[in-house]
């Protein structure tokens, strides 16, 4: 039996403002009810319990929102602007707030009083705007505001311009993406009229649709302490099995999916676009592998690819690439890139031979990219199969004393002839966590 090892808590922004934000939920209302009990049961020591929950909530919070607007800066590019907005606002108003009715609880704790009734009426508004407040983060969550993510691929500037023109009332995503968050259920035609043309079919639209729904404001108060409780446990032996799962022959394709955003694996270093439109930024990115397509991850931006079987490599070139490549996921290999790319319809338009040729004989991409194995390792996930806005997504790992081998190599591919054809390239470099 595998022994299970839980991960320690990364403590970013996006990490400590949930944790902050359950002690001010918790102490509020309790001081509140601790109040009122003590005014009933005249019993002093809970007033004076009442007054200390108050002074840590008062304290706490402001840590909380500051935590907050920080995360929001990482994932603003998902969340729906009107929602986040009344979220942060309201936050801010209610740290406010927090302070305001800390100094009067702690004048009536200075002359021993009982509260009255109107700080009981203030503190009755406060604790009903905090429980809207946690409403609204668990919609942004957990609710149907999330469309899947196949209704969030990265279109080109005028797709955005056209979507956010169409469904300007349905729509609020911009940072790269086309994306509509979904106000109402709506019924089964406008669901499938409305998604984007992908691979999947109508009933897999529809289907995805109603499962997003499913986790309402009751679900997020009732199941999230069960979701981080689950979550914290199949953490690491899920990321076991996909560290292993790097150094197995893959028999059949293999979906990847790269993932922007506050959380992952690695550290996005820099988003630099070499020719054409580039991506948003983001802090992190996680490779996300699995046997099927991943139609149900959300992030800053979401780049999908498949491996599969080669395409311009004879037998012997094959063999001379086996014969030095070292797989992914050494220790040593501690820096990454991902340089997604797309060709023109011109490179399209030619016979494969054509492509061969310009490919191989000409631009000498395989022998070229032989001589720096196994220093830097690699691999090759097309994209063009699978409606995305790249063509290939290209992933390498080396270590830090190889940084200068990697230059050397994406510098030499792209002054070949094959690089003309190239439209668009995105170069991103990142750091291992």
């Amino acid at each position: 039996m595998a022994r299970l090892m839980l991960p320690l808590p990364s403590l970013s922004a996006q990490e400590i403002h949930p944790i902050l934000v359950n002690f001010t939920a918790a102490l509020i209302p309790a001081s509140l009810a601790s109040d009122m009990l003590g005014k009933i049961l005249r019993k002093q020591s809970l007033t004076h319990a009442a007054w200390w929950m108050l002074v840590y909530a008062a304290t706490i919070t402001p840590f909380t929102v500051m935590a907050g607007w920080y995360w929001k800066r990482s994932v603003e590019a998902i969340l729906p602007p009107g929602t986040i907005a009344v979220h942060q606002w309201l936050g801010t108003s209610l740290a406010v707030l927090f302070l305001i009715l800390a100094g009067w609880r702690f004048d009536i704790h200075r002359k021993d009083q009982a509260p009255s009734v109107s700080y009981f009426m203030l503190a009755v508004l406060v604790v009903a705007a905090l429980v809207y407040q946690g409403s609204l983060g668990g919609k942004m969550v957990f609710s149907k505001t999330f469309v899947p993510a196949f209704l969030c691929v990265p279109k080109t500037v005028e797709v955005r311009e056209s979507y956010r023109r169409s469904f300007a009332d349905k729509s609020s995503l911009e940072a790269g993406q086309a994306c509509k968050f979904w106000r109402s259920e709506g019924d089964d035609a406008e669901i499938a009229a409305n998604a984007p043309k992908t691979s999947l079919g109508r009933k897999d639209t529809i289907k995805m649709k109603r499962e997003s729904s499913r986790l309402t404001r009751r679900a997020f108060i009732g199941s999230s302490s069960m979701v981080v409780a689950t979550a914290g446990m199949s953490y690491a032996s899920k990321a076991q099995a996909r560290t292993e799962k790097m150094h197995e022959h893959i028999g059949g394709p293999l979906f990847v999916a790269f993932v922007a955003g506050p959380t992952g694996r690695w550290k996005i270093d820099s988003v630099k676009p070499v020719i054409g439109e580039t991506l948003p930024q983001a802090d992190r990115l996680d490779m996300v592998e699995s046997s099927e397509l991943q139609t149900s991850l959300f992030g800053g931006w979401v780049l999908r690819g498949v491996t599969s079987n080669t395409r311009y490599s004879n037998n012997s070139e094959v063999q001379a690439m086996k014969a030095r490549q070292e797989g992914l996921g050494r220790p040593q290999a501690t820096r990454a890139a991902l340089i997604p790319i797309r060709k023109a319809p011109a490179w399209w338009g030619l016979a494969q031979d054509e492509r061969r040729a310009i490919f191989e004989e000409q631009s000498h991409h395989i022998s070229m990219s032989v001589e720096y194995l196994p220093r830097i390792s690699r691999r090759l996930h097309h994209s063009r199969e699978l409606a995305e806005p790249f063509d290939f997504l290209t992933w390498f790992e080396y270590a830090p004393e190889h940084a200068a081998a990697f230059e050397d190599l994406v510098n030499k591919l792209r002054a070949t002839r094959e690089w003309t054809y190239v439209d668009r390239e995105v170069d991103i470099r990142l750091s291992r966590v």
